[in-house]
């Protein structure tokens, strides 16, 4: 089962980790299915070497959005790995 923003649940929208719904359901399905491992990666508009470049073009503001949601990203995946049945 793929839960990331290029796969979409069962009412048609893009797993977004920013969405509580979206997280809720998430959870409960790696406990329903008792999940054996989770893996989640990091997102490259947040934490790639070539990112650096392009935030020195990005207002302070723009920057922090897009870390912060690379920053829920891993925080939602490793609280969902430490216990995922």
């Amino acid at each position: 089962m793929s839960s990331d923003l290029t796969e979409n649940d069962g009412d048609g929208l893009p797993w977004d980790v920013q969405n509580r719904l979206k997280t809720a359901i998430s959870e409960k399905l790696v406990r329903r299915k008792k999940a054996l491992r989770l893996i989640g990666s990091q997102m490259c508009s947040a934490f790639s070497h070539i990112q650096g470049i392009i935030f020195c073009k990005m207002s302070q503001e723009a920057t922090d959005k897009v870390l912060n949601y690379g920053r829920t990203h891993l925080e939602f995946y490793a609280k969902s790995s430490q216990n995922p049945k």
